[in-house]
């Protein structure tokens, strides 16, 4: 009996251009950069301010 396990092929032209992260495992890929946020107060006040001024 013939296998049906490659039958049909892949559908072409998903991928209009190939990237770095091609091929990479969503579950094992970073999901935000690394690092910390240097002016994390000053981005807090910046939007305690709008939202009095608003």
């Amino acid at each position: 009996m013939a296998s049906r396990r490659f039958a049909h092929k892949p559908p072409e032209g998903l991928c209009s251009a190939w990237g770095a992260d091609d091929g990479i495992d969503p579950r094992l890929a970073p999901k935000r950069p690394q690092g910390k946020v240097t002016n994390r107060k000053a981005l807090q006040l910046c939007r305690q301010v709008e939202r009095a001024l608003s």
